[in-house]
């Protein structure tokens, strides 16, 4: 017998930051290491634009952890005097 592998939950979204601060690209690192998780990626668009994957097999937990990292890092960034927000795809 073949055991049932629940389905993979994602969400998807698009997270804008922009800053003109002396310190952005330390701003920037800051923001992604609190971002960091295994089952977090990111990927650079341009423009300032990023695309957030979260994946795991738990719906809540994976909404849980979505609003918790996302929430944390805008309002890190936001703190520093940068412009962040992120829409969900």
């Amino acid at each position: 017998r073949e055991k049932m592998v629940p389905p993979e939950v994602v969400i998807e979204g698009t997270l804008t930051l922009s800053t003109y601060a002396g310190n952005g690209i330390d701003l920037l690192k800051d923001t992604f290491s609190k971002i960091k998780d295994d089952t977090i990626s990111y990927k650079y668009l341009g423009g300032g634009k990023y695309k957030l994957v979260i994946k795991g097999h738990d719906y809540e937990v994976i909404e849980q952890k979505y609003k918790n990292k996302i929430e944390k890092a805008i309002s890190f960034f936001q703190k520093q005097g940068g412009d962040a927000n992120f829409v969900r795809a």
